[in-house]
């Protein structure tokens, strides 16, 4: 497992087919401030679970994507987008 820092996002309620690719499109603004997207897969069938980490290159630059991309969908669907540290380092549940 990665370890999550202060500058990593989570990114809830994902269409099950999304790419990387979509994902980080979706993320960035034109800027290179993305040092990274992890989608979460299922260890036994490798399946996406739905939601996926962003690492940013720093703190600054995570708060500004949390603002700017609350109540967003992602094709028709409403993204959870969340700090990681409101929640402790797990994906908040609901």
């Amino acid at each position: 497992r990665k370890r999550m820092t202060d500058n990593t996002i989570f990114l809830g309620n994902l269409p099950f087919d999304v790419s990387e690719q979509e994902v980080r499109d979706y993320a960035e603004d034109g800027s290179s401030s993305i040092k990274g997207v992890r989608l979460v897969r299922d260890r036994t069938t490798q399946r996406f679970k739905g939601y996926a980490f962003i690492e940013f290159d720093d703190q600054i630059m995570a708060k500004k994507f949390v603002k700017s991309k609350f109540g967003t969908q992602l094709r028709g669907r409403p993204v959870r987008v969340r700090e990681m540290l409101e929640t402790r380092g797990r994906p908040p549940s609901g």
